[in-house]
């Protein structure tokens, strides 16, 4: 099946940089590379003939390629959140200099993809599209506005009376559950997050994940609204997803306490539930008494204890919050599934009804990882998407399975200078004319920016 990548383009811009001090002559052509900045070699001769056999092959490959024209049993969604292009482009030379390369030649998974496209992520009232009403774009097939779930532009930000079973959009998941397949998704965010909730709630506002998120004017409006935690476990189509992984417990239950690397976040900074509600047991017990085989699991090795080919609904909640970044789990060594390994399990899961599936697979965090400035945290989470499509691709029959990749929108992100093939993607590129080294990867907004002029 024909795979698809979308890449959302939102804005580039060239910003600031740390300083660090550096001697050489600006105004040279050449780059001021300091010491510490590492490079790496190209051990091939990349002369005429090898750029000509470069072309040749693509070209052979081209025309070898069959159109696939089957209908696609299974459709796995992959989401890059705040997956801009130079993310893109930076991620592939990161992934490939990891693996001991230059990098500029490397090739991300969906890279190698027959199909490549643009789409326009604006909203009804917004230049610039948030998670949540992009997500709404694509998995409910319609526009809608800035922060609103599962709903279209008639309902108003934050007026919970606006949202009526008329403006309700039903989403893909939906669709596939009515159709006699099995659903799931899995994200490196909370399971209450923008994205996800697109699949299977209905809100005014992507900031009601639980109860404490309401203001008493809402609940006098609506005293019967439902946060979007509540939505997922109580209402269709969510409850009767096969697989659901990702984080925030503490969004489905106020009974949680820290872990390590697993901090119970300030309500200043995040929801913790204060109904009383264990939506988490909640949710078992809906599954028990529909007489499912299913499994809860909160760890790694919950996870991979399980006989997954003997569960038909898995939730898996490994984090207070958002799920710790990969780099995090390793460095940490915490009991937490990388992206890929969710990945697997899901598809696992998923793949033993015959008439197919449909999996959404977020990258969360590249997106918070930029929110913080963040870059090189942002390429690591990116590799770690690009490892679980990989893991797709191979348990996976692309002949009657479609993979989509796309990003949601963008971040103000951008490669600078004019820096070495082969020189480290995360350090500086040059030297700028007023003396200053800058890096090759920098934002135009948020506390990398800002700090640099500080």
């Amino acid at each position: 099946m024909r795979g698809l990548w979308l890449v959302a383009v939102v804005a580039v811009a060239l910003i600031g940089c740390d300083v660090i001090e550096c001697r050489g002559d600006h105004q040279n052509p050449h780059p001021v590379i300091p010491d510490n900045v590492k490079i790496q070699k190209n051990s091939r001769i990349e002369d005429m003939e090898y750029w000509y056999e470069e072309a040749a092959e693509e070209l052979a490959e081209s025309l070898a390629r069959v159109e696939n024209n089957n209908v696609a049993r299974n459709v796995v969604l992959f989401l890059g959140d705040g997956m801009s292009i130079t993310t893109v482009t930076a991620a592939r030379i990161y992934k490939g200099q990891q693996a001991g390369d230059t990098g500029e030649e490397y090739k991300l998974a969906w890279e190698h993809f027959p199909n490549l496209g643009l789409i326009k992520t604006y909203t009804v009232d917004k230049q610039v599209a948030d998670s949540s009403s992009s997500a709404t774009a694509y998995l409910c097939g319609a526009k809608t506005n800035y922060y609103t779930v599962g709903v279209d532009a008639t309902a108003a930000l934050e007026d919970c009376a606006s949202v009526t079973d008329r403006n309700k959009l039903p989403s893909v998941a939906r669709w596939a559950l009515e159709a006699g397949k099995r659903t799931g998704f899995v994200t490196s965010t909370r399971v209450s997050h923008a994205t996800p909730a697109n699949l299977y709630a209905h809100s005014a506002s992507r900031s009601w994940e639980c109860d404490a998120d309401f203001d008493n004017e809402t609940l006098i409006a609506c005293p019967d609204v439902k946060d979007i935690s509540r939505q997922l476990v109580e209402d269709y189509p969510g409850r009767d997803f096969n697989v659901i992984m990702g984080g925030g417990m503490q969004y489905l239950t106020g009974n949680v306490t820290d872990r390590p690397g697993d901090p119970v976040i300030d309500e200043d900074w995040a929801c913790i539930r204060e109904d009383g509600r264990d939506l988490f047991i909640d949710w078992q017990d809906h599954q028990a008494e529909e007489g499912r085989r299913f499994a809860s699991v909160q760890s790694r090795s919950e996870l991979q204890a399980l006989n997954l080919t003997d569960v038909d609904y898995l939730m898996g909640v490994y984090a207070n919050g958002h799920v710790p970044y990969e780099h995090e789990k390793r460095e940490l060594g915490l009991d937490i599934p990388t992206l890929a390994e969710m990945t697997e399990a899901a598809i696992t899961v998923l793949s033993q009804e015959a008439n197919g599936f449909f999996l959404l697979v977020e990258g969360g965090r590249i997106d918070l990882a930029h929110h913080d400035n963040l870059f090189n945290t942002a390429l690591d989470e990116t590799s770690a998407f690009d490892d679980a499509l990989i893991k797709a691709l191979e348990m996976l029959d692309t002949e009657e399975t479609l993979i989509i990749v796309t990003a949601d929108h963008s971040h103000v992100t951008a490669m600078n200078g004019y820096p070495l093939r082969g020189q480290d993607i995360t350090g500086l590129a040059d030297v700028a004319d007023d003396g200053r080294p800058f890096t090759t990867l920098s934002y135009t907004n948020g506390p990398g920016f800002y700090g640099a002029y500080e």
